[in-house]
């Protein structure tokens, strides 16, 4: 196999640490520029001066021609203006979904294929937006889209391009039955969605209409081709996790791997999701194990450092003290960061992974004193 050129960035010193080479086009047009008056001024010296007049002539035809453009009319962009007053009239702390939207990282994206508006709704009603266009998103947040019940289901239903979709696997590329109404409830409380935004031009828009009533939204508004559906989130704390669960990943964030039955692996830096209405002091009680002996693991809540466990290779219960000052109300964010890490072949037997893990969980759970 013979390299293409780009392939020897890998090989020069901080090269190999560029994002995307091809923006380096921009001083690569500059030095061009430089060499190309060189060439054209060695040339031009020695020739008659019409010839001189002409070929710069011809020349500067060539860079009228390639700079001309028309500006384009920007097509007519429809905004639910009435209903971004209403929520920003609402003062209660509630999260507004918009659909159809998306969450993109370069050519990676997750929803509506065509969602390529910003998150400027946010600046209207000022409440946090679960859509939009999010550029620069980080994997494992775009695949918490993907594997919640309820947005993974929003999001393939309103991809036009879903069977060609290159950040979804060949058998992630359908769109799942509809999520049961005590399914969408569960997220809509841990998400605290109040507000819902349809725009009901879409010929999926009656499926999803259909599936937020009977979830408990009220179609309380319609702005030109925008229904407005509202619910009031309930107050129920969600500290108990577990790996049985079907509906797990609504609580998973970082590290997360596939699930084994009634546990589930994840990598050297992982995170789950806890939400209470209430801060207090509480224990962070979980059952795991680890693959190598003396495998230490680091316990942060909301960033901050609570405190430290070693790991066993035989599965057992750990517990620690959360004070109640390093808690919020609303979304806790625990985060795990052990020492070490494993290939999955040589610890797992029967496996050829090449991945790593680094321990196992079962149960993760924040209990009262």
């Amino acid at each position: 196999v013979i390299p293409m050129p780009f392939a020897l960035f890998h090989y020069l010193p901080f090269m190999d640490n560029i994002r995307a080479p091809g923006r380096l086009i921009v001083g690569f047009i500059f030095f061009s520029y430089i060499l190309s008056a060189l060439v054209i001024d060695t040339y031009l010296r020695n020739v008659r001066k019409h010839v001189y007049v002409v070929i710069v002539a011809i020349l500067f035809i060539i860079v009228a021609l390639d700079h001309y453009f028309l500006v384009p009319v920007a097509p007519e962009r429809v905004l639910p203006r009435d209903i971004y007053r209403t929520i920003r009239e609402d003062s209660s702390n509630v999260t507004v979904l918009e659909i159809p939207s998306a969450v993109r990282d370069g050519f990676i994206y997750f929803g509506n294929d065509l969602s390529l508006d910003f998150l400027d709704a946010q600046l209207a009603h000022g409440k946090p937006t679960l859509a939009g266009y999010m550029g620069r998103v980080t994997g494992y947040k775009i695949r918490y889209y993907q594997n919640n019940p309820f947005l993974g289901y929003i999001g393939r239903i309103t991809d036009r391009a879903l069977d060609r979709n290159g950040g979804l696997l060949e058998e992630q590329r359908i769109v799942p039955q509809p999520p049961s109404a005590e399914t969408v409830s569960d997220v809509a409380d841990f998400l605290d969605i109040g507000y819902v935004i349809l725009d009901e031009s879409h010929d999926y828009s009656a499926s999803v209409s259909a599936l937020l009533v009977s979830s408990g939204y009220v179609h309380s508004q319609q702005d030109s081709r925008f229904g407005l559906y509202t619910r009031k989130p309930s107050q129920k704390e969600y500290m108990d996790i577990s790996m049985e669960d079907p509906y797990v990943d609504i609580y998973l964030g970082l590290g997360w791997r596939d699930r084994d039955g009634k546990s589930q692996y994840v990598k050297k830096r992982s995170s789950v999701l806890f939400k209470i209405q209430q801060p207090r002091d509480l224990n962070l009680s979980f059952e795991a194990y680890t693959f190598g002996s003396g495998n230490i693991g680091e316990i942060y809540v909301n960033k901050r450092f609570v405190g430290s466990v070693k790991l066993g290779v035989e599965k057992d219960t750990y517990s620690i003290h959360i004070p109640a000052s390093y808690l919020t109300r609303g979304i806790n964010i625990v985060h795990f960061l052990s020492e070490n890490e494993y290939i999955v072949k040589d610890v797992v037997k029967g496996s050829d992974d090449t991945q790593h893990i680094s321990h196992v969980f079962y149960t993760i759970q924040l209990n009262d004193k």
